[in-house]
C-alpha cells in the first residue's frame, strides 16, 4: 500500500523542524509476556518534532485526515519538512498517536504540534 498524500489543503509544516536519531531497536509486542526488542541491521529511525498554524477549518479537516485515512496515527504518509531553503517529501508515521493543540489567536489561528519518525524499513514503503 503506497504512502497517504500529504494534502494540499494544509500548509507545510513551520521551519523550525527539530530532528533526533534514535537507537537501532526494534520493539514487538507479543501475544503474551515482555515486549521483544532486537538490533534493527536496517538504520535508526528519525524523529522529527512538527508544528503547523491552522486555521480553524484547517484544525477540523486535519483532525478528521488523522482519525480517518491515518487510522488514529497508524498509517505511512508524506509530510513535506523543510530540508536547507526548500521541503523535501519524507514518508513519516505519527510516533506517539496524538497531537498537542493551542490557540495561538482568537478567533482562528491554532498551533498543532506533533512527533513522526522515519527510517529506512519506512522510506521504502
Amino acid at each position: 500500500m503506497p504512502a497517504i498524500a500529504w494534502p494540499i489543503s494544509f500548509p507545510n509544516p513551520d521551519t523550525g523542524v527539530s530532528a533526533s536519531i534514535g537507537e537501532s531497536v526494534t520493539v514487538t509486542k507479543m501475544d503474551s509476556g515482555e515486549y521483544r526488542q532486537r538490533h534493527d541491521r536496517v538504520g535508526r529511525s528519525v524523529t522529527y518534532q512538527v508544528s503547523l498554524t491552522l486555521r480553524t477549518f484547517q484544525l477540523g479537516m486535519f483532525v478528521s485526515w488523522f482519525k480517518y485515512k491515518l487510522g488514529h496515527g497508524k498509517n505511512v504518509f508524506v509530510l513535506p519538512l523543510p530540508v536547507g531553503s526548500g521541503f523535501t517529501s519524507t514518508n513519516v508515521r505519527f510516533s506517539k498517536s496524538g497531537m498537542k493543540v493551542s490557540l495561538i489567536q482568537l478567533p482562528f489561528l491554532w498551533s498543532v504540534s506533533f512527533e513522526v519518525e522515519t527510517n529506512s524499513k519506512i522510506a521504502s514503503l
